[in-house]
């Protein structure tokens, strides 16, 4: 019995010189080491206003390392009736902050139990800055247990010196991360959220003038590639901030400000214009490919908010949303208007023409095809399913008729009077891919004379659309601002693909989605 209880106090004894677990006798020298042993290093950039261990008139109860009750600020080498100490030893007008690398939680009775005496002696440091309310300095925070595993830091033993990584020598750099906290882990990837931070804009490797208003989802959603990513935004209407970043951008996010051969001569770095969508109708193309840049556009990114955009337009316009609004609004919704009964359909009832068979027109068919319409579609040639028909074919027989084109030669003012007299006398024309494809004095014209029922319109030939438009006047019109495409979904997968482009450029890769042959200048 004797010979194992003394050998479990000799693994005990071992244990508490290993790990720096201190005698009481001990512990007075170890304070003092932290009060006379704290270099004074003011050129630290210093956090904000956390403050070590207990509030100013409380009681600290962390007997284990001090060896009796102390005032807050005793440790920190003041008396502890909580005034300035008048002695001439400078560690007494200083805290202390923990160097260890990551940061934690505030050191008290909870926290210091987990830290070894000898390592929080050894690796400390101070700062000679004052809080806002004239008390001490207030020191930063010492790292918890679980911070470090979860950080992947080790114990230092108290035998070896530190690796000069884990004591956190590698510091960052004040002048250009002046706001990261002092006890951030110096490798370890910075994103906004808790605290800001400077961009050094001398490590930007590319620029981008973003022609949009952003929000802050968009701002948090580029925040992370901040390092090697500088966005300037530009609204749509401010020419005088777009042709002042103009020569300085490397990549151009186009959403639908039209982009000419002339703003191309001025965009002197420029080596992309990626366009926030499918259709670069709006983009000089051949004066793109003569300058070498490359024009890129995000085929399906839009496509589910579009698809849906649609949907809401085709029910809008079969429901008569816009004059039953405007009744309900002017006390006139009842009794019923006993023409709903005659004119208003079901999306389920009818067939539904789809002009252009791409990525938005396949999800409407989908969504549609759930609600029990039956659907036909056109395209440039014959795809040999059941549903294709020709043009004039899938006009006549369709109920409604949506269009899914991009804008060429060939599909400007495809829709003219000659197609629209081919439509049933109750159809409905929705049209959310290009206005300059319908001939809108001929669609107004159908409209206002009974060749149509309805229209709902999210795309018009001149945009922003003029005032004196003639479907503005039409009560059977539904209209929006070519917004079908504008959601947070879709916005974060345009910046997804343009940020990807943006890296493939930076790093000398083959470019996605390029609509025009040219070797682009690689960073």
């Amino acid at each position: 019995m004797d010979g194992r209880l003394r050998s479990r106090r000799e693994r005990s004894r071992r244990h508490r010189r290993q790990h720096g677990h201190l005698r009481p006798a001990q512990r007075p020298a170890v304070l003092g080491r932290l009060r006379e042993a704290v270099p004074r290093r003011p050129d630290r950039p210093q956090p904000r206003d956390h403050r070590l261990g207990r509030r100013r008139n409380e009681t600290c109860s962390s007997s284990w390392l001090f060896g009796s009750p102390l005032h807050g600020d005793a440790h920190l080498g003041r008396p502890a009736d909580g005034r300035p100490d008048t002695g001439t030893h400078e560690a007494t007008t200083q805290h202390l902050l923990c160097r260890c690398a990551g940061q934690g939680q505030p050191v008290g009775p909870r926290h210091r139990g987990g830290l070894h005496t000898a390592k929080l002696a050894r690796h400390v440091e101070s700062s000679d800055r004052a809080d806002r309310c004239g008390a001490a300095p207030g020191p930063h925070r010492l790292p918890s247990a679980g911070h470090q595993r979860r950080a992947g830091h080790r114990r230092l033993s108290v035998g070896r010196p530190p690796h000069p990584q884990r004591a956190g020598q590698h510091r960052q750099d004040p002048a250009v991360d002046r706001h990261r906290p002092l006890l951030h882990h110096s490798r370890r990837a910075q994103r906004a959220g808790r605290y800001d931070r400077e961009v050094d804009f001398k490590a930007v490797e590319v620029r981008v003038l973003a022609h949009f208003t952003p929000g802050d989802k968009v701002r948090e959603l580029l925040a992370p590639e901040s390092d090697w990513l500088d966005v300037r935004y530009c609204a749509e209407d401010d020419d005088e901030t777009f042709y002042r970043e103009l020569p300085e951008a490397d990549v151009i996010w186009h959403v639908l400000r039209p982009l000419s051969g002339d703003d191309l001569e001025l965009a002197t770095r420029c080596r992309l214009v990626h366009k926030l969508g499918a259709g670069v109708n709006t983009v000089d193309v051949d004066a793109a490919t003569r300058l070498g840049i490359g024009v890129a556009n995000m085929p399906g990114a839009n496509a589910p908010s579009v698809a849906e955009g649609t949907v809401l337009l085709m029910l809008a316009a079969l429901r008569r949303l816009v004059t039953l609004d405007a009744a309900t609004r002017q006390g006139r919704g009842w009794p019923s208007d006993p023409a709903l009964g005659e004119t208003v359909r079901d999306v389920g009832s009818c067939t539904v023409g789809l002009v252009g068979y791409g990525n938005v027109a396949k999800q409407v068919e989908t969504i549609v095809t759930a609600m029990g319409a039956q659907v036909l579609h056109t395209s440039t040639r014959d795809d040999g399913t059941p549903g294709w028909r020709p043009l004039a074919a899938l006009l006549a027989d369709s109920d409604v008729v949506s269009l899914h084109l991009p804008l060429t030669e060939k599909t400007s003012a495809l829709l003219d009077a000659e197609k629209l007299a081919l439509m049933k006398r109750d159809a409905v024309l929705v049209n959310t891919s290009r206005g300059a494809i319908v001939d809108e004095q001929a669609l107004a014209d159908a409209l206002r004379e009974g060749g149509l029922a309805a229209a709902g319109l999210d795309v018009f030939a001149v945009e922003p659309v003029p005032a004196d438009n003639p479907l503005l006047t039409l009560d059977n019109v539904v209209v929006t601002p070519h917004v079908t495409w504008y959601t947070a979904d879709t916005m974060r997968r345009y910046l997804a693909v343009g940020v990807d482009n943006c890296r493939r450029l930076r790093a000398g890769e083959q470019l996605v989605n390029l609509v025009n042959e040219v070797a682009v200048a690689r960073g």
